[in-house]
């Protein structure tokens, strides 16, 4: 393996028979030979990458690749699909397509995996296809038991080896291995701990285009100009180019490091815990953070505990469902009683009340009630009339003496407090996914830059699923961005078929984005299915053939699944119904484990940020939107809990399942164009 990566690394695009050989009628494909196996791999000269497309014994190299090894040239199958043209040396004229498309109806791929419970192994499975591989020997017997594609996948080794004999028995074809994200290795190290199975492919980052580079280049700088703004929708590397930026930094910093120099402190934070643990794990992964070089990963509600003055000792109020906060909305009615004074609100609007003071008067730093009444309720849904903003105003006056009085606190005026009196520490400050971050708390992150220049933020408005009434415009004001705004508006993560048939969701939502809704997939896949069932039990069933059969074809194992509901209650129902082979886990944000190897069973909220190869949403009934409450407003409640399920659709990669309950659905569903699902 060292040998062939220095070879790769040395001198890749050089044609030197036997070893290397360019490969005929492929644009920069050639192939590298190592004993009795055989490298395919592309490169680029323009940017000095070599990319490994298919590595295996030359039996069955060949045929995934579809070259014909008699004529020494593309084969049919590859010359009559449009999709890989952009692997040719030359484009084939209309009549070379439709030539080669009749001869592909001859032309067999390699095999696919069938999907079904009892489907017997494509060939037979014995000791010594198992030495081939490198199986450790613990594993053999176990191995030696399976006969069927479900047995194999029900069986009780560690995933990654099931993964290993999946891709021989059923080896990927350059259609699918173009279309898959590509991961960055650098190092002969790394791709040994690659090849070894000591250090899993997800650890690696997932390689940029030339969209994407330019922006982390700057990095490379110490004399950088911010701040800067990144715009994408899901899938569209914000976050991984994020971790570029801060990987760059670091490198440019340590190549001018002196030993009497300070050393670089950066903050990465974001709304979730997820999303936090999975950036955690890939910086730790790029080997940041050495002696002199440190870089915080911290979710935004730990950022403020670390943040507020000594002696501060409010108890934070999180939620309009406490009887903490209906207690003070009720004082604050009788308040007003006994002053004679007009209130239009009563305890039905306690849950109103709880977000329009954490949301918008505190957590926007409304400071007036003239700019109260001037300021746009973005997201909001209720409108309020001047004279409901006046008593809205007085409101929150009343509560915040009878909340300072109990020593309590709502969680915006824990930012409040920690803005005021909050010392900058940080070189650098990066925010991903900020559309679910308040005003006041994005001040209060700017704030902890020590150059209010050096902020970097990662947004999607169509992704917002916390009512931060988030805008563009406000947040340029607030951060000067001046035109330092990126947006990337292609689409790595999820299939075209998948984007096409959730894209609706947000067709009639007024706020959505234009700029990043309209992004462009770069893979191609099954279009996602839509399952109507009548009890639990049909759920579950439903749930485990589907995914036992999109895993057979996938190649994967159950640590590539996620299954996501509306609730924790849901997620615990779910986890346990689930046969004892998923290893199904229910997980909540703040526990959140990316490595378990088994199936992810948690909510939309939690997932937000991450992505995985299957996935499956579930709790589509008619209680899915929940009705509003405490005097919110259905529409925006509808709004919002309609992002989050595209949300939820949009972490799937490959294959999304949707089910729903068939006498009383989701009104959600009703959105879904038929030919776009498979519905049954």
């Amino acid at each position: 393996m060292k040998e062939g990566h220095e070879r790769l690394r040395n001198n890749p695009a050089v044609h030197e028979p036997p070893a290397i050989k360019k490969l005929k009628g492929w644009k920069d494909l050639y192939r590298l030979r190592i004993q009795d196996h055989r490298i395919i791999y592309h490169v680029d000269r323009d940017s000095k990458v070599v990319t490994l497309l298919i590595v295996g014994p030359r039996a069955s190299v060949y045929n995934q690749l579809g070259h014909n090894t008699e004529k020494d040239q593309p084969s049919a199958r590859i010359v009559a699909n449009e999709q890989i043209h952009h692997l040719l040396e030359h484009q084939p004229e209309p009549e070379e397509f439709a030539q080669a498309f009749q001869q592909s109806l001859n032309e067999s791929p390699p095999p696919e995996p069938k999907g079904i419970a009892d489907a017997p192994l494509p060939t037979a499975f014995d000791a010594p296809l198992i030495d081939a591989l490198d199986i450790e020997p613990s594993h053999r017997s176990e191995l030696l038991k399976c006969r069927t594609e479900e047995q194999l996948l029900n069986c009780p080794v560690p995933n990654d080896v099931k993964e290993k004999i999946t891709e021989a028995l059923w080896p990927s074809n350059i259609e699918k291995i173009v279309n898959e994200s590509k991961r960055v290795v650098e190092s002969a190290e790394a791709l040994q701990q690659l090849a070894e199975g000591t250090r899993s492919l997800d650890s690696f980052l997932l390689a940029l285009d030339n969209t994407q580079k330019p922006l982390t280049e700057r990095f490379n700088d110490n004399n950088l100009q911010g701040p800067w703004l990144v715009k994408g929708g899901p899938g569209s590397g914000k976050s991984t180019v994020a971790l570029y930026c801060i990987r760059n930094l670091l490198r440019a910093n340590q190549a001018t490091l002196q030993l009497e120099s300070k050393p670089l402190r950066i903050l990465l934070t974001t709304y979730t815990k997820s999303l936090v643990n999975a950036s955690s794990h890939l910086l730790k992964a790029l080997g940041v953070g050495s002696a002199r070089q440190q870089v915080d990963i911290i979710n935004v509600d730990k950022l403020v505990r670390d943040c507020l003055p000594l002696g501060w000792n409010r108890r934070v109020i999180y939620g309009a469902k406490s009887l903490d906060w209906r207690a003070i909305v009720e004082a604050c009615l009788e308040a007003f009683v006994s002053r004679d004074e007009v209130f239009s609100f009563d305890m039905d609007d306690h849950e109103f009340l709880y977000d329009e003071l954490n949301s918008v008067l505190i957590g926007a730093g409304i400071a007036s009630p003239e700019e109260y009444t001037s300021f746009e309720r973005i997201g909001r849904g209720r409108r309020l009339g001047r004279n409901q903003r006046r008593q809205i105003w007085a409101f929150s006056l009343e509560a915040e003496k009878k909340l300072e009085k109990k020593k309590l606190c709502l969680p915006s005026q824990q930012f409040a407090t920690a803005l005021k009196s909050i010392q900058p520490r940080y070189d650098y400050v990066f925010i991903d996914e900020a559309q679910d971050i308040e005003p006041v708390p994005l001040r209060m992150c700017k704030r902890l830059a020590l150059d209010p220049k050096n902020v970097f933020l990662t947004a999607d408005r169509n992704q917002s699923i916390y009512p931060s009434g988030f805008s563009w415009k406000r947040v340029s004001e607030d951060l000067n961005f001046q035109g330092r705004s990126t947006i990337f508006r292609r689409n790595y993560r999820t299939t075209h078929e998948i984007i096409d048939a959730v894209r609706p969701l947000l067709a009639t939502d007024e706020d959505v984005d234009d700029e990043t809704i309209n992004d462009q997939p770069v893979r191609h896949g099954d279009i996602p299915a839509l399952r109507l069932v009548d009890t639990y039990t049909q759920e579950a069933a439903v749930l485990k053939d589907w995914v036992t059969s999109s895993l057979s074809k996938e190649r994967v194992g159950y640590d590539s699944v996620a299954v996501l509901c509306p609730t924790n209650a849901d997620c615990k129902r779910i986890a346990q119904a689930l046969p004892p082979e998923f290893k199904a886990k229910s997980m909540e944000s703040k526990n959140m484990d990316i490595g378990h190897p088994g199936v992810k069973v948690v909510t939309m909220y939690a997932a937000k940020g991450l992505q995985f190869p299957v996935v499956v949403v579930v709790g589509l009934n008619q209680d899915f939107p929940w009705p509003a409450r405490g005097g919110s407003d259905q529409e925006e409640i509808d709004k919002r809990l309609k992002r989050t399920f595209f949300v939820a659709c949009s972490r799937a990669m490959r294959r999304l399942l949707v089910i729903g309950e068939r006498s009383y659905p989701s009104k959600f569903l009703t959105d879904f164009d038929e030919e776009h699902w498979d519905i049954s």
